[in-house]
């Protein structure tokens, strides 16, 4: 999937062995021959549950491709960072594409940052009310991913002299040696903004009693939601 700003849409290109068809539905039903067949990359603009499969010739069927799209009000919204993403995580699009980062993160999907954080601004394109941003973080300690610890919301009329709406704090996580999805929601009485900087830190450094000192954690986050 690929993000098109100009359009606000994402566009989906789907693949299957050269003999297959392939036919999906966007609306979350069962896709077989009676849906839509799939001709060439195609693009949605409002949220979705898109479905896909792959029939061969013989009628062997896949099994079903499934992705949730959610558009808010910051999808595909244009985005500037300050600081450096990591450079195998440095996809920023991924933040406001309306699809969540899945727990095997090789695959893509997720931002990645490292000690400095996360800080960034979306812009609306206007200013709208808003009251709660969402985001979409992991943890892995085997790959020294830790979970944020805190997450401030500064809201601006013009992209200067930014005022804080909310700032959340969380305790640390202790050790866990699976990997984990959270979702940390940040609510506000409602405000008009057009633009909105995100904030985000986590430990300075990898647990003490499991790790060496010195060890910089990553945060890694797939998805800002923005209503």
């Amino acid at each position: 999937m690929k993000s098109d700003h100009d359009n606000r849409a994402l566009v989906v290109t789907l693949e299957a062995h050269p003999s297959a068809k392939i036919y999906y539905t966007t609306d979350g039903s069962e896709p077989g021959k009676g849906s839509t067949e799939y001709a060439g990359p195609f693009a949605i603009a409002e949220s979705a549950l898109l479905r896909a499969v792959a029939v061969l010739p013989n009628g062997i069927k896949s099994a079903a491709f499934t992705e949730d799209i959610s558009f808010n009000k910051a999808t595909l919204r244009p985005m500037e960072s300050f600081t450096q993403a990591q450079d195998s995580f440095d996809n920023l699009a991924v933040l406001n594409d309306g699809v969540k980062g899945k727990t095997v993160y090789g695959l893509g999907g997720w931002a990645g940052f490292g000690g400095e954080g996360m800080d960034i601004v979306i812009d609306l394109k206007e200013s709208m009310p808003i009251s709660r941003v969402t985001a979409h973080t992991m943890s892995d300690f085997g790959s020294n991913i830790l979970d944020i610890t805190s997450i401030s919301v500064l809201v601006s009329a013009g992209n200067e002299d930014f005022v804080e709406a909310a700032t959340a704090t969380y305790e640390p996580h202790g050790f866990d040696p699976l990997k984990n999805l959270h979702v940390h929601t940040v609510a506000f009485p409602p405000l008009e903004a057009r633009y909105i900087r995100i904030v985000m830190d986590c430990n300075a450094e990898m647990p003490p009693e499991r790790y060496e000192p010195g060890i910089v954690p990553s945060i890694f986050v797939s998805e800002i939601e923005v209503d």
